[in-house]
């Protein structure tokens, strides 16, 4: 999935209630890129066993624009304000199902799940222009005060046992 966007920006409760979709401020702009994967195997061993897999999701946020928390300022056309997210996570999952007949009929469900997740997070200076422009204007904006950069990496596992009739 894709779109730009413009950010509804400067907008008053009021005029956001009446259209949220408008926005006030023309320099401002929303990017997004996901591709968001979802592999399912599904084996079934048997009539009564079956085992299950993996899932991702590879993505792009952009917003670009003049933010201030004043709804009534005016934009200059100076440098806007950037933020560029980039989120890479995958992970698989295996799940084995199968049915115990004893005295009743029961199930047994065991699993294990492991989940990367790697995100970034820049923030700096946007070009001076009206354009949806998503790449950093250090040479034009070098004392920019609005700079940031942050790695976030989360690695999970887990397992799961679980026995019900």
């Amino acid at each position: 999935m894709e779109y730009l966007a413009h950010q509804a920006g400067g907008l008053s409760d009021f005029m956001f209630a009446n259209d949220p979709f408008q926005s006030n401020r023309e320099r401002n702009w929303f990017e997004i890129k996901w591709f968001l994967y979802n592999l399912k195997y599904l084996l079934e061993i048997s009539e009564i066993q079956a085992l299950a897999l993996v899932f991702g999701l590879d993505a792009k946020r952009n917003s670009l624009g003049f933010r201030t928390n004043r709804v009534d300022q005016i934009d200059y056309g100076e440098e806007r304000d950037l933020i560029k997210g980039d989120f890479k996570n995958f992970g698989f999952e295996s799940r084995y199902l199968t049915t115990i007949v004893f005295n009743a009929k029961s199930y047994l469900l065991l699993g294990v799940k492991y989940y990367n997740s790697y995100s970034q997070s820049v923030q700096g200076p946007g070009s001076s222009s009206k354009d949806a422009n998503f790449n950093f204007d250090y040479l034009n904006f070098p004392n920019y005060v609005n700079q940031s950069e942050y790695n976030y990496q989360i690695i999970i596992w887990q397992y799961l046992e679980k026995y019900f009739t």
